[in-house]
């Protein structure tokens, strides 16, 4: 948190982030093993606001055609590049 990078990669191995782990990312290219549904000590809050301090990139993701890629912050929307 509070950080300066504006790109960052996050890894398949990396299955969670906890909140506010980013704060000013422009881009980021994620591996496909993200799990936002449950916290391994049991905290459902679980990456609530993990990136940039809100949960649009929880919600790009975890859309439909989310997942694995890299993605590019458009005003507040984060959106998918093709591959």
């Amino acid at each position: 948190m509070g950080n300066k990078i504006t790109s960052v990669v996050i890894p398949d191995s990396v299955t969670t982030i906890e909140s506010n782990a980013f704060t000013g990312l422009q881009k980021i290219t994620v591996g496909g093993n993200l799990n936002f549904d449950s916290h391994p000590q049991g905290n459902h809050s679980l990456l609530n606001n993990s990136i940039n301090g809100n949960n649009a990139f929880r919600n790009a993701y975890t859309a439909g055609n989310g997942g694995a890629g890299t993605y590019i912050l458009v005003g507040e929307i984060w959106v998918k590049q093709s591959s």
